[in-house]
């Protein structure tokens, strides 16, 4: 699985592949990089994560997304793990990240229709091309890494570091809340 993270229409790469950016078209809000202190007093809705390292990849980088004003907004919080260096050989500089996980609430992106697996106790996930999406309680959240195996092994390791979800990994996730979106 590839690991370009696409949420709205923001889209986050690699600039020059030594810091992350997110890059968007011009109508498009700001993304805000933020502290973990900012993360543990987060109030808007449950953030999930997989810690300040995960497989020896450390946390690189938290940007929290937010366009309320266009016509499909965008609201979310997405944390980055690890760095890339690109091929010597790649036309352009720029690089796949080995993780990132995003959340945002349920209705920006609702589960629709099937088909679906449980993961981690009830929470409903799907997998695309590019990730592996849950719906746990009233949130998305999306996996995007290397691949298959460690977007799973994530899924198994998610936790709410502002505590407005499951706190520990070894709590099962709760199922998708009802949409009245």
């Amino acid at each position: 699985m590839g690991v370009w993270l696409l949420a709205g229409s923001a889209i986050l790469t690699q600039a020059s592949c030594s810091e992350p950016s997110v890059s968007t078209p011009a109508s498009r809000g700001p993304q805000t990089e933020i502290t973990i202190e900012d993360v543990r007093n987060y109030t808007a809705f449950p953030l999930y994560w997989v810690g300040e390292e995960f497989r020896g990849l450390s946390l690189t980088k938290v940007y929290q997304l937010a366009s309320p004003s266009v016509a499909v907004p965008e609201n979310g919080v997405v944390f980055i793990y690890g760095t890339c260096t690109p091929p010597p050989e790649a036309d352009e500089q720029s690089c796949s990240l080995p993780l990132q996980v995003l959340v945002e609430p349920a209705c920006d992106q609702p589960p629709g229709e099937g088909p679906f697996f449980k993961v981690r106790g009830d929470a409903d996930a799907r997998e695309s091309s590019d990730a592996l999406r849950l719906w746990t309680g009233n949130v998305s959240v999306r996996i995007g890494g290397e691949n298959d195996e460690l977007e799973l092994e994530a899924a198994g390791a998610l936790s709410s570091p502002n505590g407005l979800g499951v706190t520990t990994s070894a709590e099962p996730l709760p199922p998708p809340d009802a949409l009245d979106c």
